[in-house]
């Protein structure tokens, strides 16, 4: 055999032979922060992604566009045929509420 290095002492020769265990370690402690870093990163956006979701679905930013929600006896009209004359209504609106009685006419 070979060798391309010559130790002066056995003791010598282990230290070329044998890995630098700190330096592994080193290696390995930053290469896992590096992953743990980049894993922070991705839930960190998919949290940031999701929470302008909700904002952009939550109700009340929708009633400060100008929409509002009419409810009759606490439930949400849907469809103008379940409504009728002199029903009670409440609106909610982005600031407040207005109370109002039906008055349904016919459309052609």
């Amino acid at each position: 055999m070979v060798s391309d290095i010559r130790a002066a002492t056995p003791s010598v020769a282990g230290e070329l032979v044998a890995p630098d265990f700190k330096q592994i370690l080193n290696d390995l402690q930053y290469k896992l922060n590096h992953i743990i870093q980049n894993k922070y990163n991705d839930i960190k956006s998919q949290v940031s992604f999701l929470k302008d979701k909700l904002e952009i679905l939550n109700p009340w930013n929708i009633l400060s566009r100008g929409y509002s929600i009419t409810k009759k006896e606490g439930k949400i009209i849907k469809n103008a045929e379940s409504v009728h004359s002199g029903d009670k209504m409440e609106t909610v609106l982005a600031q407040g509420v207005v109370f109002s009685v039906c008055d349904v006419s016919k459309s052609k």
